[in-house]
């Protein structure tokens, strides 16, 4: 056949039949002729597999979109549970400033009831303290002093009208000291002591008593009464018996002198 010829062959025959080329003697092949009803089948067939996979297409496209939607929903879950863990972590920390700022009110709170109880005890000691003091000041302490010869010396009594008195005693003798003790406690009414030495109108003798409290002796804290609170008289036998009565409330002395004593008191 020449360039732009073409060749028809009809076959009649249903079957497969070979052929090759004359002049191309590698070109071979098989002739395969159908029936028209095999043509339709094989059309059936084929549009078959074409529905078959179609559906097939339809069902990967399904599962993508399921999957998807999982995918999707399971992004969504993760979501939904990382904002509910941040939400449960914002309530813990607020429970824990919460428990902080309650620990913070008790401890506040107990201190300053502390503060409060250590105030009061406070004023109920100073209290206790000013009324101990008041008390104290307004306790009388009279202190009578006599004296005679005894012995070549000066016996000096003291009468006192409250027990447990803490007093200091000093004599002087133109200007020289003769007696002192101090420290000294009388558990009675009365306390005597004795002065070597007479007196004369010359040169007579200085007795001086100081309070330091009454109360126990060695247990100074506890004592209450006038501190400091001076009795002084001058002795001159000569002239009998001297005696002096002081009544004193805190500080303050009254010096009485009997009428038929010759004392010259000393403030």
């Amino acid at each position: 056949m020449n360039q732009g010829d073409s060749f028809d062959y009809l076959a009649d025959t249903a079957g497969e039949f070979p052929y090759y080329c004359m002049l191309h003697t590698w070109m071979v092949g098989t002739l395969v002729v159908q029936e028209a009803a095999a043509e339709e089948a094989a059309a059936a067939e084929l549009a078959a597999e074409e529905a078959a996979a179609a559906e097939l297409a339809a069902e990967e496209a399904a599962a993508a979109e399921l999957a998807a939607e999982e995918a999707a929903a399971a992004e969504l879950a993760a979501a939904e549970e990382a904002a509910a863990a941040e939400l449960a972590a914002e309530e813990a920390a607020a429970a824990e400033l919460a428990a902080a700022e309650e620990a913070a009110a008790a401890e506040l709170a107990a201190a300053e009831e502390a503060a409060a109880a250590e105030l009061a005890a406070a004023e109920e000691a100073a209290a206790a303290e000013l009324a101990a003091a008041e008390e104290a000041a307004d306790v009388e302490l009279i202190v009578e002093i006599s004296e005679s010869t005894v012995m070549g010396g000066t016996q000096i009594e003291l009468d006192f009208n409250v027990l447990h008195v803490n007093y200091d005693l000093t004599a002087t003798q133109n200007g020289e000291v003769v007696f002192e003790e101090t420290g000294l406690h009388s558990m009675e009414n009365i306390a005597t002591h004795q002065i070597d030495a007479v007196g004369s109108p010359d040169n007579p003798i200085d007795v001086k008593v100081v309070s330091l409290g009454i109360g126990a002796p060695g247990n100074s804290d506890n004592w209450t009464g006038p501190v400091g609170q001076v009795t002084e008289i001058q002795v001159v036998p000569e002239f009998g018996t001297i005696a002096m009565m002081v009544l004193a409330v805190a500080i303050i002395s009254i010096v009485a002198v009997t009428a038929k004593s010759r004392v010259i008191p000393r403030f």
